[in-house]
């Protein structure tokens, strides 16, 4: 996968500057003092000094995306968010005089502003869900040029900063049959009050289970959140919620709304009664 983002940024540069023939070489090798001395032809060295998660990209609600496959509605293919991940590049330029290489780094810098997105252009055929956002010349704290030059054991120099936040799926899809059969209860005991609670498991043996949120106030944007996984689920207008794919256990549930009091609530899969109070 990196490597198709190091593909993608070398097709870039080629078309962007332009590159023609062999008058400049690209490599995304470690710029280290035995690399740059034996140099022969004009360079511009694309490093990967650091990888790690894009936090302000988290996206954890829905934690499962769910689509129709290609059979015409009995199948579905299951997916996992992906996680943006930041791949930070640092650019340098290698030649005999110090203004080629500022000439070449400026044209590497508006070569890739113009692409604030590697999309399917530079990446055929690739296995991203996503199409990846980058930033150019962007502050970099996390960067400590001296100590980075002192590793590589080569002298410092000038070098643009490019990150590329790409989103990684730790898990495979899954195509599988859509569930059609429901067990549905209205119940008139004390457990239940005459409400709806449902309980059924699917082929995998994972858990499917409704209840009821009774408010004596009105309820104006409810939410239920399931603690355990940072999992929000939207709450319908008559106060009823469906939770999926659970497994047998204890799953602590948290109910917010506008101008309220977070409500914490403990269900147990299976259940007959997955209602309660706020």
């Amino acid at each position: 996968m990196i490597d198709e983002v190091d593909e993608a940024i070398r097709a870039v540069l080629i078309e962007e500057l332009p590159i023609v023939g062999d008058e400049v070489e690209l490599s995304f090798k470690q710029p280290k003092r035995e690399w740059s001395s034996r140099l022969s032809r004009p360079t511009l060295n694309i490093f990967l000094y650091d990888i790690r998660e894009n936090n302000k990209m988290r996206t954890p609600v829905p934690a499962w995306l769910h689509q129709g496959a290609e059979d015409g509605g009995s199948f579905v293919v299951e997916s996992v968010q992906p996680t943006w991940v930041n791949l930070h590049y640092l650019i340098t330029a290698w030649a005999t005089e110090p203004e080629d290489e500022h000439r070449m780094l400026m044209r590497a810098m508006i070569a890739l502003l113009r692409h604030p997105y590697l999309d399917e252009q530079f990446l055929p055929g690739g296995d991203l869900q996503d199409t990846p956002v980058t930033k150019t010349a962007e502050f970099d704290q996390m960067l400590e040029v001296e100590k980075l030059w002192s590793a590589l054991d080569n002298e410092m120099r000038v070098g643009l900063n490019y990150k590329v936040s790409i989103p990684v799926s730790p898990l495979q899809s899954v195509t599988k049959p859509i569930v059609s059969s429901t067990s549905l209860g209205f119940g008139g005991g004390s457990d239940s009050g005459g409400e709806f609670i449902e309980s059924q498991t699917d082929q995998e043996g994972f858990w499917l289970v409704g209840g009821m949120i009774r408010s004596s106030e009105p309820m104006q944007n409810p939410q239920v959140t399931i603690e355990e996984w940072g999992l929000v689920i939207e709450v319908e207008p008559n106060g009823g919620y469906r939770l999926g794919r659970l497994r047998t256990g204890d799953y602590t549930l948290v109910f917010t709304d506008i101008d309220r009091e977070p409500v914490e609530y403990v269900i147990t899969v299976p259940s007959d009664n997955y209602s309660f109070d706020v």
